[in-house]
């Protein structure tokens, strides 16, 4: 009778831990606010959009084909009709052209936010936004 308690308390612990495993890697996906862990740095900037289709807080903002950072949060501005998205970028994008505009293209099953650039890039002052 023992070994077969040991197998049952062994395969209970194993079925918990599979459980907690996917509960952690639910709530790590794009479309979901809830992340565990600090905080990341980077720079916040926000742009503003007519339509932003099915784009989701979490989905990954790259700029010339390589990820710089990730919609941190999306709102309604009801003065001027229009979707808000706030992206954070990395701490290492730090040149981003004044004159750049964004634009939401999809890709897969999330949203993904696309910055476009002009050939060259200036520093912007301090304090300014380049949307």
């Amino acid at each position: 009778m023992r070994p077969n308690r040991t197998i049952e308390i062994g395969t209970g612990l194993f079925v918990l831990l599979g459980f907690a495993t996917l509960l952690f890697l639910t709530s790590q996906l794009p479309a979901n606010g809830l992340k565990f862990g600090a905080p990341k740095a980077g720079y916040h900037v926000t742009a503003e959009f007519d339509n932003i289709g099915d784009l989701k807080v979490g989905a990954p903002a790259t700029m010339a084909g390589v990820r710089v950072g990730e919609v941190s949060g999306i709102r309604f501005d009801s003065r001027d009709y229009k979707a808000v998205v706030s992206l954070r970028t990395t701490p290492s994008t730090k040149q981003i052209p004044e004159d750049s505009f964004a634009s939401i293209e999809t890709q897969g099953c999330s949203g993904q936010v696309r910055r476009h650039q002009p050939r060259r890039a200036r520093q912007l002052p301090q304090g300014r936004r380049p949307y």
